[in-house]
């Protein structure tokens, strides 16, 4: 079973670099009031950010003001293992603004993996964004009637409020990330709780008395400490990542964030054969029931209570079709955020791959088959794109479900991007998978070569790579017993 670890991705890397990237400047500084912002014209903190006790990545700011305008800049770096190989990646946002408004940005995600770089422009209704990646560039318009600041005013925003127990507040944060992989405006909302006060010791300043905060952001989940003064102190998330102030000390060399141990869930039995299961019946709990999981589809998965049973079906050939699809089912049929089905080389190959083949079983098989053989399996800290994945050939489940979709879409084949949890070796892990419609749904692993795959991937959300956000929630919550398991 060992052999089967390189080909799993790791869906929670994603979600964690989010976390980490993103969410470590929400409340990494100063709760400045209104007025000490105006007059100060050159402001910078840092955090430091823990994982097991050791120091494994950093988050700086700067805010800039003159006059009427401000620049903030916003960087954040962090160590970590994928698969075999350690990484150094980080993502910088640098966001313009005039009279409070955000009017520009530029900002890049930087990985030795896969990296991208995206502009930002205000314009009537929304924002005009550029992105340019391996495969080269591309344009989208983001709708949003709301006015976006950068995470780094947050503290800002803030000041202006009371902070009381039980008080709760709501701003949108403009994160990329979250629009480049296909969140919406409402995704863009950020939901902050003041739950009480805490005494909270930092290594390095001592201690202290604080606000404890609650911060909601696109499903994600935080919580911060903050002092009367204004100064974020701490910061805690999923998954075992903690952030300190920093003291100023040397910190020496970077640990490494390895996310499989603390993200992994284990098993109460051992499966001989987990790649043949054809029908599992387990036991889940822990799941928030808030959250949209979907542990009951109707086809594959069925629940009662807190039992789950998967039924691994395949094609059987007698609801097939010839593509392409023309029944409905639009929205798993259109090009969606890094699934640009509609792009000429994601056509061609689709194409090629396909060939004289019109049976829609027969078709999603042969690409199946060729995304498996053709995309090299090794842990990749990137935003999925289907075009890059198209180019670069290599990466994790993502990589292989993206461009999947993309490829089975363009061959007119409805098909979903899944993600939940595989078992291996003894536990379950996070990973990402796809279903397509051939006349029924039937679930399909191209990092694994599986059509239909095997009985122990247990969906939790169908969507989008934001989508998945929502799975942060669960991490470290979730506990599964399997009560059988056939082939």
């Amino acid at each position: 079973m060992l052999r089967e670890r390189p080909r799993v991705c790791k869906l929670l890397i994603r979600m964690s670099l989010r976390t980490a990237l993103l969410l470590l400047v929400l409340c990494s500084l100063p709760f400045w009031n209104i007025s000490s912002v105006a007059e100060a014209a050159h402001v910078t903190d840092t955090m430091s950010i823990y994982s097991g006790g050791q120091r494994v990545g950093d988050s700086v700011y700067t805010i800039t003001k003159d006059g009427d305008s401000s620049e903030v800049f916003e960087k954040t770096s962090i160590r970590i293992k994928l698969l075999d190989k350690v990484q150094d990646i980080s993502t910088e946002g640098t966001y313009h603004l005039t009279g409070g408004e955000l009017k520009s940005f530029e900002y890049e995600f930087d990985s030795p993996s896969g990296g991208m770089k995206l502009t930002g422009e205000k314009a009537e209704g929304g924002y005009r964004i550029k992105t340019d990646s391996v495969s080269g560039g591309s344009e989208l318009f983001f709708k949003t009637s709301s006015s976006p600041i950068p995470a780094a005013l947050i503290p800002e925003w803030l000041s202006s409020r009371e902070l009381k127990p039980g008080a709760e507040y709501k701003v949108p944060v403009m994160d990329p990330l979250t629009i480049v992989t296909g969140g919406d405006e409402n995704a863009l909302q950020t939901v902050h709780r003041v739950k009480g006060r805490e005494k909270v010791e930092v290594p390095g300043l001592g201690g202290y008395d604080a606000w404890k905060i609650v911060s909601d952001i696109s499903g994600m989940e935080m919580t911060s400490w903050l002092t009367d003064s204004g100064l974020v102190i701490k910061q805690e998330m999923p998954p075992g990542l903690t952030a300190y102030k920093d003291a100023g000390a040397d910190n020496g060399g970077l640990g490494i964030f390895d996310i499989t141990n603390l993200t992994s869930i284990p098993s109460n039995v051992r499966l001989d054969d987990p790649r043949g299961t054809t029908y599992l019946k387990a036991e889940i709990s822990g799941l928030p029931p808030e959250d949209g999981f979907n542990l009951s589809d109707g086809y594959r998965q069925f629940t009662d209570g807190d039992t789950i049973e998967i039924k691994a079906e395949g094609a059987d050939g007698n609801g097939s079709y010839e593509t392409p699809y023309k029944g409905g089912l639009e929205e798993y049929m259109a090009p969606g955020p890094l699934v640009d089905s509609e792009a000429p080389e994601i056509a061609a190959a689709s194409s090629e791959i396909t060939g004289s083949e019109k049976d829609a079983a027969k078709a999603a098989a042969l690409i199946n088959d060729w995304v498996f053989r053709n995309i090299k399996k090794e842990g990749t800290a990137s935003v999925p794109n289907a075009l890059d994945v198209l180019k670069t050939r290599s990466g994790d489940c993502n990589e292989h479900s993206a461009l999947y979709a993309a490829l089975a879409r363009a061959a007119g084949i409805p098909t979903k991007t899944v993600s939940g949890t595989i078992y291996i070796d003894g536990r379950f892990y996070y990973h990402a998978w796809n279903e397509v419609y051939v006349g029924k749904w039937v679930a399909v692993d191209s990092a694994f070569g599986q059509m239909p795959a095997d009985a122990t991937h247990i969906k939790l959300i169908e969507g989008n790579l934001n989508d998945t956000s929502r799975i942060m929630k669960a991490v470290g919550k979730i506990n599964l017993s399997i009560l059988e398991a056939s082939r």
